[in-house]
């Protein structure tokens, strides 16, 4: 749609902890949006600004404690304001960034490197640390494994939230993005991922830059190398979908039942609940018949099902049934059915990847218990 998104687009962020504020940084990638995006015209700017932006949620009260939540890849600070907002009526002093190569156009994802994100989160955590004295880190997927890995480097973090960390990438074939700057010198269409969402999104990338996933698998080594050397101790909240399609769910489930803590909660969705994974594993369905959801995708466990974007009723679901309807005039929206887009479900006719967690209340209130066991001392 807009063909110019896949050159990047030149602009960047330089922060300073000793010069810059969070508040700098929040303003900082708001006129840094604003500069670099070219679909501003799609929708009101200040929509696409303000989903995508960095953001920080006060709660009413003097904060009991600050939290840092960090988007996944190809995503924005979006993804994290559900969370966010539930953290924030619990008292903490929230903050979602905005990770360097995202928010703005696809083209800026070609040449950042995992450096500018490890950057980014030791921004955040230096300077809320001058608000705050008890300090959580919370992700989704990519987020979250940046979160273990400064968790693995900073002593003073009060917990973790980790959704469907990036342990490894669930892709036979993802060895090859350690070859992407070769397979770019053969040919440039080996800069982008063959795969394209059906619709736009506002609020996450639909062209999918390779150099993305290769910063990934960077990561992906320094917390295998971590895991090797390094055992955390500090209180975990892990959720994890067993079908998901993008992350290796087992290799979460290793590193989970390896944390020196009895101050652990792994929440998993699975077709079939069996009550066989361990102590401090809670184990949800993840089919809902009548929402025709026959499992949990990657990107749906972090939102709600009331998100005014990916929700049950959201614009996105909306957008995405007028494509289809394109394709096929016929077609309602109680033909669609929701889940992973993964191998075991490609036959599924009119399969829709599921965005939101039909469980999030009760997600929520698992959280709700961990955060006041983490604050007892």
């Amino acid at each position: 749609m807009y063909a110019a998104g896949l050159e990047p687009s030149g602009n960047k962020l330089t922060l300073d902890s000793n010069q810059h504020s969070y508040a700098d940084y929040i303003n900082m990638t708001r006129r840094l949006i604003s500069a670099s995006r070219v679909d501003l015209d799609h929708l009101p700017a200040t929509t696409i600004i303000d989903s995508n932006a960095a953001y920080e949620l006060t709660p009413d009260h003097t904060p009991t404690a600050g939290v840092i939540l960090i988007h996944g890849l190809y995503d924005s600070a979006f993804i994290t304001r559900d969370f966010a907002e539930f953290l924030r009526q619990q008292g903490l002093l929230v903050r979602g960034l905005l990770l360097p190569g995202h928010g703005t156009r696809p083209g800026d994802l070609l040449n950042v490197q995992l450096e500018e994100w490890h950057d980014v989160v030791r921004f955040a955590a230096t300077d809320l640390r001058k608000t705050v004295d008890r300090l959580y880190l919370g992700g989704f997927s990519t987020g979250a494994a940046l979160a273990i890995h400064h968790a693995a480097h900073d002593n003073n973090i009060q917990g973790i939230f980790a959704f469907a960390p990036a342990f490894k990438i669930n892709n036979p074939l993802e060895g090859l993005l350690d070859y992407t700057e070769y397979l770019c010198m053969v040919s440039s269409q080996f800069a982008w991922l063959p795969f394209r969402q059906l619709c736009y999104d506002y609020t996450k990338y639909t062209d999918l830059a390779m150099n993305g996933g290769k910063q990934v698998r960077r990561l992906t080594k320094q917390l295998q190398h971590l895991q090797h050397n390094h055992t955390l101790a500090i209180p975990h909240f892990v959720v994890v979908a067993e079908d998901d399609e993008v992350v290796a769910t087992s290799d979460t489930l290793r590193y989970f039942n390896g944390l020196q803590t009895d101050n652990k909660r792994l929440l998993i969705y699975r077709r079939e609940v069996k009550h066989d994974l361990g102590e401090h594993i809670h184990e949800y369905s993840s089919v809902y018949p009548q929402q025709h959801i026959i499992d949990f995708s990657h990107q749906s466990l972090i939102t709600s099902i009331d998100n005014r974007h990916y929700g049950r009723t959201g614009d996105f679901q909306a957008a995405r049934l007028q494509a289809l309807q394109q394709q096929n005039p016929t077609l309602c929206a109680a033909d669609l059915f929701y889940g992973a887009l993964s191998p075991k479900n490609y036959n599924k006719a009119n399969l829709l990847q599921l965005t939101y967690n039909p469980d999030f209340a009760e997600l929520c209130q698992q959280a709700k218990i961990f955060i006041a066991s983490t604050l007892q001392n």
